[in-house]
Formats: structure tokens, sequence, C-alpha cells
């Protein structure tokens, strides 16, 4: 993960409940934070937006294995 992202990452991380967590990802792009969010908190709704079709298309498949 990119040291930008880790510090953000490290900030929801920290002081999420894991039950209650929901998170936007504006600009998602390649979905490194979303992913990286919803791996650590299984029960969080993560939700990634981007305005380039294809990395939403690819992102959608590859959370959906």
């Amino acid at each position: 993960m990119l040291p930008e992202l880790r510090a953000a990452f490290e900030a929801v991380a920290g002081s999420a409940n894991d039950s209650k967590v929901q998170v936007g990802d504006f600009g998602c792009g390649m979905g490194i934070f979303s992913f990286e969010i919803a791996q650590r908190f299984p029960s969080a709704q993560v939700c990634g937006f981007d305005c380039e079709p294809d990395l939403v298309d690819r992102n959608l498949d590859i959370a959906q294995r």
C-alpha cells in the first residue's frame, strides 16, 4: 500500500468498530484502499466509486470472487 494511503487506512482502522464500519472510497481507482478495509473488517460495508467504468467493472468482478 502507498505510504499516503497507509496513514488514512490506519486512521480509519484505529477508530472503527467492526460492526458499524461504512466506508465510501471516492475515486477508488484500482480499489487498493477499499479491498484493504474490506479485508480488515469483513462485516463492513465498503463502497468504491470511480468515474472510470472499466475500473468499476474490474473491481466489482474481483470483489465477487
